[in-house]
């Protein structure tokens, strides 16, 4: 399902689609997204005050792959204050976008009637972070939440294994395959 998602997106969808499934962002999170919240050199985003749900301040290490695909969306957006724009603009709702790839998918809606959102994709994250081995209270640190309770109805698999890094969700979901233009 992960692929068709990326087969179906445009090159402004898949970034979207790779900010949200490897770092756990809300889709409002991501349209707040500035150049100056990400350290390139610690690999680490910093959201600050305000901008989260809950109002606090936020840093979660960044996968490489992801880091490199950001270089090169700052190398084509060089005068660009947010990291996703529209002819220079701040992007500050991605629901219309969400809807249209939505509709192009063939598992737009569950069975249970329910429909895909972008939030499902923060769950996916988390899922795959537990499938990767992190234990519950790192990735209750990496979603941000204020109980280990919250972090276990998105974490929908549980392991004993020991916490790898957070490059792992790059080879559970092969992202190399994305080589759309940015």
């Amino acid at each position: 399902q992960i692929d068709e998602m990326f087969t179906n997106a445009s090159p402004y969808q898949t970034i979207f689609l790779m900010l949200g499934l490897m770092t756990g962002l809300r889709a409002n999170e991501i349209c707040s997204l500035r150049w100056d919240y990400i350290n390139f050199d610690a690999k680490l985003l910093h959201l600050p005050p305000g901008i989260r749900k809950g109002g606090s301040s936020h840093t979660i290490p960044l996968p490489d792959e992801l880091l490199e695909y950001l270089k090169l969306l700052r190398e084509k957006n060089r005068n660009t204050y947010y990291v996703l724009t529209h002819k220079g603009k701040r992007i500050k709702k991605f629901t219309r976008s969400w809807n249209q790839l939505r509709k192009r998918l063939s598992f737009s809606t569950f069975q249970n009637e329910h429909k895909l959102r972008f939030h499902d994709l923060r769950h996916c994250y988390a899922t795959y972070l537990r499938l990767s081995g992190h234990e519950l209270s790192d990735i209750k640190e990496l979603l941000g939440h204020k109980s280990v309770t919250t972090t276990e109805r998105y974490a929908h698999w549980y392991s004993d294994k020991k916490r790898p890094d957070v490059d792992s969700i790059c080879r559970i979901i092969d992202f190399s395959k994305r080589n759309q233009e940015i």
